[in-house]
C-alpha cells in the first residue's frame, strides 16, 4: 500500500516535468525536427515514419512532431494566438486565405519539391492559380495542395422509409440531380446535412438561385460569381444572404438533423437515407456499405454544379524550410500518394509526370470491369497530364468513380467559394439563426403551465409555513 501511495504522490510530479522533458527531447542538437498539424485521420498509417527513416539512410536525424485538429476554425483560432508554431499546416483554400492575410504564412518556392511539380495535376495547379484574392495574392503562390473533391449528395435509393412513402428507386435517382430535392416534403425527415457554415450555406445559395445555375448558357465567370454571393466583393451580400436564411430555414424543418462526421456511418447503419457529403467520406462509406452491409450507395454531383475545394500543405512563417521542402516532396511521391488515398479515401492532387502511368494503374485496376459488355469509358481526361481517360465499370459510375473525381461532364459545374473576407460575421450571424430551433408552440404552452404549476405550489407552501409559524407564536404567548 505503502508503494502505490507513493506511485501516487509522484504523479503531479511527472506531470509537471513531462513537457520540460519533451521540450528537452526536441533540443537534442542531434536531431531535426518537423512540425506538423492536420486534420485528424488525414494521413496513412506510418507515412511520418516511413520519411523519418528516408532521412535517416540519406545521413539525417530527423523526428515529425504530428499534431492535429478537428476543425479548421480550430485550427485557425490556434495559430492566430502565435503560441504554438508548426512547420507545416493543412488547411482548406478559404482558409489559407485567412492565414495569408493574417501575414502567417511563407510563400511556397514549388521549384523545391521536384516530385510535386511534375507529378501534381496541372488542372489543379491552374485552379489554385485561380483562386486570387487580396494585393495580387494566389493559392498556388502560397501552398502545395494535398488533396481536392467536391461536395454532393450521398443517398441509398433502397431506403427503407422510401419504399414505405411508395418512392421508386428511379425516383430517388432522378430527385438526386438537384440539391432542390433536399426541401422535398417527400423526404421529409431521411436528409442530414453538414453542420457546416461555409458547405450549408453553399447548397442553400444554389437552391435559392436554381434557376441560374440550371442554365446551362451562364459562363463559369457568371456562375463563380453567384457561387460567392454574400462575400465582400457582393454589393447586395445582406439581401442575398437573408434570401439564403429563409431558404435553410425551410430546410432545416425538412432534415433529420445536422451532423458533422456522423452522417457517413448513419446512412451505412440506416438511420437516415440522404446525406450531403464531402466526397472522401461518400468513398469511405460507399465501400462500408457494400462490405458490411451489401449495400448499394450512391454519390451524385448536382445538375446546378457544387463546390469545387483544395486542401493545401502550407508553410509557416519561421518553418524549417529545408524539412518542409523535403517532406513535401516526399509525399508527393505517386506510391506515398496513392497510400494515403487508400487511408483517407481523399482524391490526391499528384496524377505523376507525364509518360508515368503509376497513378492512372491504380485507379483502372481500383474501378476495372471483368467483362468488356460492363466496361464503360469514363473521361477523366482533364485531370490527369497525359489526359487519359479511365474504362470503368459501369457499376462505379455514380458510385466510387464519381465522388473520386468527376466526369468531364461534370467539371466546368464546379465552383470554388472564396472567403467572406469582411462579411464573415454576416454569415456567421445568418447560420446561428438557422441553426437556433424556435421551440414550437405547444412546448412553450406546457413550459407556460409548468412555470404556473410551480408558482402556485411554492405560494401554497409559503403560505402554510407563515400560518403555521403563526400558531406557534400563538401556542408560545398563550402558554406564558
Amino acid at each position: 500500500m505503502a508503494f502505490v501511495k507513493n506511485i501516487f504522490l509522484f504523479i503531479p510530479t511527472l506531470l509537471m516535468t513531462s513537457p520540460l522533458l519533451f521540450s528537452c527531447a526536441q533540443n537534442d542538437p542531434n536531431v531535426s525536427y518537423l512540425k506538423i498539424l492536420n486534420s485528424e485521420d488525414y494521413i496513412a498509417d506510418g507515412m511520418t515514419e516511413a520519411f523519418e527513416k528516408k532521412m535517416l539512410n540519406e545521413g539525417q536525424r530527423v523526428k515529425v512532431i504530428y499534431e492535429t485538429f478537428d476543425t479548421m476554425e480550430n485550427m485557425f483560432n490556434t495559430l492566430k494566438t502565435g503560441k504554438t508554431k508548426y512547420d507545416l499546416v493543412c488547411a482548406s483554400d478559404y482558409m489559407v486565405q485567412k492565414l495569408v492575410n493574417l501575414d502567417l504564412l511563407e510563400k511556397i518556392n514549388h521549384s523545391n519539391i521536384p516530385n510535386y511539380e511534375t507529378n501534381a495535376s496541372n488542372f489543379i495547379r491552374e485552379r489554385l492559380k485561380s483562386i486570387t484574392w487580396g494585393n495580387g495574392f494566389n493559392l498556388d503562390d502560397y501552398s502545395a495542395c494535398y488533396t481536392w473533391g467536391t461536395f454532393g449528395i450521398l443517398y441509398n435509393p433502397k431506403f427503407y422509409l422510401f419504399a414505405d412513402r411508395k418512392i421508386s428507386e428511379e425516383t430517388v435517382h432522378a430527385d438526386m440531380k438537384t440539391f432542390s430535392s433536399l426541401w422535398n416534403s417527400r423526404y421529409l425527415k431521411t436528409v442530414s446535412v453538414k453542420d457546416s457554415m461555409r458547405d450549408t450555406y453553399a447548397i442553400g445559395l444554389i437552391h435559392t438561385n436554381s434557376d441560374f445555375f440550371k442554365d446551362e448558357s451562364k459562363t463559369t465567370e457568371e456562375r463563380q460569381a453567384v457561387f460567392n454571393y454574400g462575400g465582400e466583393d457582393d454589393d447586395k451580400a445582406q439581401e442575398h444572404i437573408n434570401a439564403v436564411k429563409d431558404d435553410l430555414l425551410k430546410l432545416r424543418d425538412n432534415i433529420f438533423g445536422f451532423e458533422v462526421d456522423s452522417g457517413k456511418e448513419d446512412i451505412v447503419t440506416g438511420k437516415i437515407g440522404i446525406d450531403t457529403a464531402w466526397s472522401g467520406d461518400a468513398v469511405k462509406a460507399i465501400n462500408n456499405a457494400e462490405e458490411e452491409k451489401n449495400l448499394m450507395l450512391y454519390y451524385s454531383i448536382p445538375e446546378e454544379g457544387s463546390n469545387l475545394w483544395f486542401d493545401c500543405w502550407t508553410m509557416q512563417k519561421g518553418a524549417n524550410e529545408e524539412l518542409v521542402y523535403k517532406f513535401l516532396d516526399f509525399i508527393s511521391e505517386p506510391t506515398n500518394a496513392i497510400d494515403n488515398m487508400d487511408a483517407i479515401g481523399y482524391t490526391s492532387a499528384i496524377v505523376g509526370a507525364k509518360g508515368d502511368n503509376t497513378i492512372y494503374d491504380y485507379y483502372s485496376n481500383k474501378y476495372k470491369s471483368d467483362s468488356l459488355e460492363n466496361s464503360i469509358e469514363y473521361d477523366t481526361s482533364y485531370f490527369f497530364n497525359d489526359g487519359q481517360k479511365l474504362y470503368i465499370d459501369e457499376k462505379y459510375r455514380e458510385r466510387q468513380a464519381a465522388a473520386q473525381f468527376p466526369a468531364k461532364d461534370k467539371s466546368s459545374s464546379l465552383m470554388i467559394m472564396k472567403d467572406y473576407g469582411n462579411n464573415n460575421d454576416l454569415i456567421l450571424k445568418m447560420w446561428e439563426e438557422v441553426k437556433h430551433e424556435a421551440l414550437p408552440t405547444w412546448a412553450i404552452t406546457l413550459f407556460i403551465v409548468e412555470i404556473a404549476i410551480i408558482a402556485t405550489a411554492a405560494t401554497v407552501i409559503i403560505t402554510l409555513r407563515i400560518r403555521n409559524k403563526n400558531r406557534r407564536k400563538e401556542r408560545k404567548i398563550r402558554s406564558a
